[in-house]
């Protein structure tokens, strides 16, 4: 029964989220790729994995900035094999289990972690960090429960089952031999506005950081990441390799 309830929920899962992994604009996946890897050295000729890849629209982007090696896995998608593209309909088990170990350079898992129980998390960071090269990494988006905005994001979608802040997911990395290697604020999608407007959009989001800092203040509460979501790169502890 509970599992039938799952599946309604999966099945009719685009229908109620207006920017899901399966009906979001060009538009929205271009200034996501651009906020998960702006500031990382990732080498176009990395080998990317994108876990929960929906119509592979986060993978188009990177294909279009120049990145060429690049797989999707997701079990709803369509799969599709081009040159240096390809689409797996595939539990994250079924494709790590045919995967060869230290093969990876990146893993992203954007929208995912929350999907998942603790242990079972646990679990699925465990096998990436198997299929993961020596210097590669995992990078994570998720709603953030640290922040006094995050539940708009955590709790309106039924199928989230875990709340995340940056603190829980280093606790479940440190049980795995990863670490936490970044962790900081989501960006605006402000790349696309020119002028005055981007200032505006710019100056806006600088405000609310600063007005969740105070908050966070007055409730005598440390909160480093403070936006509704955050992005956290994790690598192997024994990696020494820093993202600023």
């Amino acid at each position: 029964m509970k599992q039938d309830f799952i599946n309604k929920l999966y099945t009719n899962y685009s229908q109620f989220k207006s920017n899901s992994t399966y009906n979001s604009s060009e538009e929205y996946y271009d200034e996501l790729v651009y906020e998960i890897l702006h500031s990382m050295t990732v080498r176009k000729e990395s080998i990317i994995c994108d876990i929960g890849c929906g119509n592979g629209g986060k993978l188009k982007s990177l294909q279009k900035f120049g990145y060429m090696n690049l797989i999707g896995i997701d079990p709803l998608c369509l799969e599709t094999h081009q040159p240096g593209f390809s689409l797996h309909p595939k539990s994250i088990g079924e494709y790590i289990s045919s995967v060869k170990a230290k093969s990876v350079d990146v893993f992203i898992l954007n929208a995912v972690a929350e999907h998942l129980y603790p242990w079972i998390l646990e679990e699925t960071l465990r096998s990436l960090k198997e299929a993961l090269t020596e210097d590669g990494i995992i990078i994570v988006k998720s709603p953030n429960a640290a922040s006094p905005y995050g539940g708009f994001y955590q709790f309106g979608d039924l199928t989230h089952l875990l709340a995340l802040t940056p603190n829980s997911l280093k606790q479940i990395a440190e049980l795995t031999g990863l670490r936490i290697a970044r962790c900081g604020n989501e960006m605006l999608p402000i790349r696309q506005h020119k002028g005055l407007k981007r200032v505006v959009i710019s100056s806006l989001h600088r405000i609310f950081l600063f007005k969740l800092f105070c908050e966070s203040i007055l409730a005598f509460k440390s909160i480093q990441v403070l936006t509704p979501n955050f992005i956290a790169v994790l690598n192997r502890e024994e990696c020494s390799k820093e993202f600023s």
